[in-house]
């Protein structure tokens, strides 16, 4: 071990009050269900490159939608997800898709899902 190892193993990992929030509305006229996320991290990253090869370089639809799977969680932390809701995410249209992957991961760099982002790439 290193130097620091015990120091890096004393550290928080996540904050729980830097959790981001996404209200899901099913559009059945109930409730809607709050999702919470905490800010991805390394081990998330590495989660998902050996999913996805080409993750980090040319993210797809189908690693946003394993990040929510891994990432999403409840209220009482319970997952929000498993991995037998990804095709019905995937069924879900783009926009909403792009918006709640924008409120639960700000700043992520990810593709944009919006027609015109999908547009620009289909041009490229």
């Amino acid at each position: 071990m290193s130097v620091l190892s015990q120091r890096l193993k004393a550290a928080p990992k996540v904050d729980d009050d830097r959790c981001n929030f996404y209200d899901f509305d099913f559009g059945d006229g109930g409730d809607p269900v709050r999702l919470y996320a905490t800010p991805i991290t390394g081990a998330d990253v590495e989660y998902l490159t050996r999913k996805h090869k080409d993750f980090l370089s040319s993210p797809t639809l189908g690693a946003s939608v394993d990040m929510f799977i891994r990432k999403c969680r409840l209220e009482d932390g319970e997952a929000a997800f498993d991995v037998g809701d990804r095709k019905h995410l995937l069924d879900m249209p783009l926009e909403k898709l792009g918006e709640m992957r924008d409120a639960l991961f700000p700043g992520d760099g990810g593709d944009d899902f919006s027609d015109e982002g999908l547009d620009t790439v289909e041009k490229n």
